[in-house]
C-alpha cells in the first residue's frame, strides 16, 4: 500500500545542497538539490531520453545536464537544450514534485500536485521552539513501512524488546487507552510507581521509582508522535519523539526521528547520552522489525492474530484502507466517530 496524496519526509534540510543527489521515495527515484537562491527542488531523476539517472549529471546554475547525452533541464522540469538539434520534443520534460521546508525537514508530495497546497505538513512546533532541544536520527529499514508504524503506535513491546534500554517492569493489566478520530489514532499508557531503567534514571537523575506516561499519536500515512513523560515527587521531564516514516520501496523504508527534550537543553553530556541511548533503542526495534519482514516473506499468506493491544493498529489500518480507496477513486474517505476505550 503506497499512498501518494500525503506529505512525506524526503530529507533533513541540511542534507539538501548544491550537489544533486538521488533518493528512492515511494518507489520513484527523486533528484534533490538547491537552486542558487537556496530553494530546494525535487525532480524526476530519470532522463526521459534514454532513462539515464540525472544525479550522474552536472548542475550549472539552476540547469541540470544529463551525464549521458548532455540534454539540459531547468529547475522547473522543462527541457531547455538538446545537443545537436534546435527543437525539443514535447514529451522531453521532468516531473516536478511539490516541496515544503519546515522544522528542519524537506517534505515532498508524490501525488496529485493540485492537492498539495490544501494539505498542511505535519505540525511539530516544538522542533522550532527554544524551549526544546531536538536531535535528529536516521535509519534505513529492510521492511515494509507499516511494520515500523505498528511498532511505534503500539508500545506494549517496550518492556520486552527494550529490556536493556528503556524497558520497565510490568504488573497487572495493560493500562492502555485508545482514542480513534477520523484520521488519527492515539494510544495512551500511564504507569505509576515503577522502577525506571538505568537509561531513564540517567536522563532524569531519578534516585528511585517514578511515574511514566506515553502518548502515541499516529496520522496517515506514516507519522507517529510520542510524548513521553517521566516524573518523581521532585522532578518531571518530557521528551517528544517524532517519527517520520517514508516508504522507499515495497520492502524498504526511510526512518527519520527527532528526539526532543525539555530538560538539560545545553548539556553536551546529555546530548551524548540521548544519542547513544536512542541509537540502542532504534536498533533493538529495527532488528525485530526486519526479522518480522523475513518471516512474512517466507509465509506471506499467514495472517496475524490480533490481541487487545492491537485495537489502535486495526483502526489505523482502516484509515489507510479508506485513503487508498479514495486515491483509487473507489470511495471518499469516511468519517470515524471519535470513541474512547
Amino acid at each position: 500500500m503506497m499512498l501518494r496524496n500525503f506529505w512525506y519526509a524526503a530529507a533533513l534540510a541540511g542534507e539538501v545542497s548544491r550537489q544533486p543527489q538521488a533518493r528512492t521515495l515511494c518507489e520513484e527515484s527523486v533528484l534533490l538539490f538547491r537552486r542558487e537562491n537556496g530553494a530546494a527542488v525535487a525532480l524526476q531523476n530519470r532522463c526521459p531520453h534514454r532513462h539515464a539517472p540525472l544525479d550522474r549529471g552536472r548542475l550549472t546554475g539552476d540547469i541540470i545536464r544529463c551525464g549521458y547525452h548532455g540534454i539540459e533541464f531547468d529547475s522547473g522540469g522543462a527541457c531547455v537544450a538538446v545537443p545537436g538539434q534546435d527543437s525539443v520534443p514535447a514529451a522531453l520534460h521532468l516531473r516536478v514534485y511539490p516541496l515544503r521546508e519546515r522544522y528542519g525537514v524537506v517534505w515532498y508530495w508524490p501525488g496529485d500536485p493540485g492537492l498539495a497546497d490544501a494539505t498542511p505538513v505535519p505540525d511539530l512546533p516544538w522542533l522550532a521552539s527554544a524551549d526544546w532541544k531536538p536531535i535528529p536520527f536516521y535509519f534505513h529499514l529492510k521492511a515494509d513501512y507499516r511494520l515500523l508504524n505498528a511498532n511505534l503506535l503500539d508500545l506494549s513491546h517496550v518492556p520486552h524488546i527494550h529490556a536493556a534500554s528503556i524497558g520497565y517492569e510490568t504488573a497487572g493489566a495493560d493500562p492502555l487507552e485508545t482514542e480513534i478520530g477520523p484520521d488519527w489514532v492515539r494510544n495512551t499508557r500511564r504507569h505509576r510507581d515503577i522502577e525506571p531503567s538505568a537509561l531513564v534514571r540517567a536522563w532524569g537523575d531519578f534516585p528511585g521509582r517514578i511515574d511514566r506516561s506515553s502518548v502515541s499519536r499516529w496520522t496517515p500515512p506514516a507519522n507517529v508522535s510520542i510524548e513521553l513523560t517521566m516524573n518523581d515527587a521532585a522532578r518531571r521531564i518530557t521528551a517528544r519523539i517524532d517519527h517520520l516514516v517514508t516508504p522507499a520501496t515495497a520492502g524498504t523504508t526511510h526512518y527519520w526521528f527527532f528526539w526532543t527534550r525539555d530538560f538539560a537543553r545545553d548539556d553536551a553530556a546529555m546530548d551524548d547520552l540521548v544519542v547513544r541511548g536512542n541509537r540502542q533503542v532504534a536498533e533493538e526495534d529495527i532488528a525485530m522489525i526486519e526479522a518480522q519482514a523475513e518471516m512474512i516473506a517466507l509465509q506471506p499468506e499467514a495472517r496475524a492474530v490480533p490481541v487487545r493491544a492491537d485495537r489502535g493498529l486495526a483502526a489505523a489500518q482502516r484509515i489507510l484502507d479508506r485513503a487508498a480507496a479514495a486515491e483509487a477513486g473507489v470511495t471518499k474517505p469516511g468519517s470515524t466517530r471519535h470513541r474512547r476505550r
